[in-house]
Parts: C-alpha cells; sequence; structure tokens
C-alpha cells in the first residue's frame, strides 16, 4: 500500500468530543455497534471533513469503530473496573473535559453536529488555558472544588469546614442529576435485547463519593488500604433492594460496600437483617448530606 494511499486515522478533537458525548448521554456507558445512536454518528463522521476521501479505507467510521471508541472512552471514567482497551491520552483528556465541563462539552458537541448538518465550518475549539481537567474528589484541593462549586467563602474557613461543604453540595448535585435522569421516563430498563437495568452513573458516582473511600457498613470488620490499577477505592456500589428485582437506582438505596461485606449482604445468613440495617445507615449518611 503506498505510503500516502488509504490507511487508519486517527480521531481529531471534534471527532472525540461527539463520541465522549454519546457516551455520557448513555449514562457512562460505551454503545453496541447495533445501537441507532452508534449507527447515526457514524454517519456524521463520515460526512465531517476532517479527513481527506482519499486517505480514508472503506471502514472508515463505521459503527464498528464508534463503539470500540466509546468503549475506550469509557475506561478512563472515575470508577471504571472492567478490563482496560486500547485507548490514548487525548481520549482521557476529552473524557477529563467533559467530567469538569458536562453542559459546556454537551453544547459544543451540538454545535459540532449541527455544523457537520449545515455543512458550516466546525466552531473552534475551546482554548488551553479554559481547560480544567477532572479530579477524583479525594484528590482535589478544597480550594479548587469551591471555586468550581461557588462556595468560596471568607479566608478564615477551616479547610475541614470546606471539604465538608464541597462534598455536600457535590453530593447534592449528583444526585439532583441522578433524579433528572430518572424523571419522565417509563421504564427502568434498556431498549437492548438484554433488557438489563439502566442505571444512573451519577448516582454511583454520589455514593462513592458519600462513602469517603471506606465500607458503609457499620459492622464491616476490614480496612481495605489496597487501590485498583486505576486508583479507585476498591468498593462495589450494591443496590439494598436488587435492581433487576425492581429497587431504585437511588443514592438512598445504594450503599459502597468492600468485597466482603458485598457478599455477606448477598449470600451470607443474616443477609434480610443486614439489608435492612445497610438500608438505615445508607439513609442516614444521605440525608446527613441532603439536609444541610
Amino acid at each position: 500500500m503506498p505510503a500516502d494511499g488509504p490507511k487508519r486515522l486517527n480521531w481529531e478533537w471534534e471527532e472525540l468530543v461527539l463520541a465522549c458525548d454519546l457516551v455520557m448521554q448513555n449514562n457512562g456507558r460505551g454503545v453496541d455497534r447495533r445501537d441507532p445512536r452508534a449507527i447515526k454518528l457514524s454517519q456524521v463522521l463520515r460526512e465531517m471533513k476532517l479527513h481527506p476521501q482519499t486517505e480514508r479505507l472503506p471502514d472508515f467510521r463505521n459503527e464498528n469503530g464508534v463503539a470500540q471508541k466509546t468503549r475506550n472512552l469509557v475506561q478512563h471514567l472515575p470508577g471504571y473496573t472492567g478490563r482496560p482497551s486500547r485507548g490514548n491520552k487525548q481520549d482521557r483528556e476529552i473524557v477529563e473535559r467533559f467530567l469538569a465541563e458536562p453542559e459546556a462539552m454537551h453544547a459544543l458537541a451540538e454545535s459540532i453536529r449541527g455544523a457537520v448538518a449545515a455543512g458550516a465550518p466546525l466552531p473552534p475549539r475551546p482554548s488551553e488555558q479554559a481547560k480544567q481537567p477532572a479530579r477524583q474528589f479525594s484528590e482535589a484541593g478544597p480550594a479548587m472544588l469551591l471555586n468550581r462549586l461557588d462556595l468560596s467563602g471568607p479566608d478564615a474557613t477551616s479547610p475541614l469546614e470546606v471539604s465538608f461543604a464541597a462534598r455536600v453540595a457535590e453530593y447534592q448535585r449528583l444526585c439532583q442529576r441522578a433524579d433528572v435522569f430518572w424523571r419522565d421516563r417509563d421504564s427502568k430498563r434498556a431498549t437492548r435485547t438484554s433488557s438489563g437495568p439502566i442505571r444512573s452513573q451519577d448516582a454511583r458516582a454520589a455514593v462513592l463519593l458519600r462513602s469517603e473511600d471506606r465500607c458503609e457498613n457499620p459492622e464491616c470488620t476490614g480496612d481495605i488500604k489496597d487501590r485498583t490499577d486505576s486508583g479507585a477505592p476498591i468498593l462495589e456500589i450494591d443496590h439494598i433492594h436488587d435492581l433487576g428485582l425492581g429497587g431504585d437506582d437511588d443514592p438512598v438505596q445504594m450503599i459502597a460496600l468492600c468485597p466482603n461485606c458485598h457478599a455477606t449482604k448477598t449470600r451470607g445468613h443474616g443477609r434480610e437483617q443486614l439489608r435492612q440495617r445497610l438500608f438505615a445507615t445508607a439513609l442516614e449518611r444521605h440525608r446527613h448530606l441532603i439536609d444541610q
């Protein structure tokens, strides 16, 4: 094959924005190649003028490629525990930008789609100076969090008070987003052949934040200090009333458990009693942050 002929082409920034927007609109999950949204995005990417036609292979940005790219992006989301797939630095940077500025990035994705449909020039890329990479809450300093949450206060504020205020605000924001996600939905199951339950990524993030990286079972006897390869705590977000049996995907009905407590809650002899105690604990911890 000649060096200047068709070849595998790296994803450009605007293409990644559209793919990541699809991931975020799919509640932080990749999409299947048969998903109508993957097929639609493939059509949009083929209409874009970022890559000359002479350099494109026949399968350029087809639905298989779109599905694979969404899986590459998902692995950079906080709390991802699946098998790593192919990805690169730019994938991670796009995800971080969506986490830091979700509304602005979604609006940008809409502008890109509109420009492609109208045959107009693509909107300019945001400046690098405006970029504020998202971080895990536990890694972010109180001052940065307060600036992002518009909670900056007098200099005399205690660092502990600052940290708690920021945690409260972020928890309430995530719970509100989870509530908006479920509002007006006719079904809690995905429109896929597997009919798997729909899950709110914001609800899961809220529970992880509430847990402060520790098992929320008050009777937990373990203290897991190890971390996953991505630096996330070894915690499993469990639905107190099983999601598959009609339980709600809501932070007040969810709890962060270490693997041992999760197994006890699922298969232990006293699981029904433990389930009741866990519900009371989740409710108490939820109200502690919501009622501030």
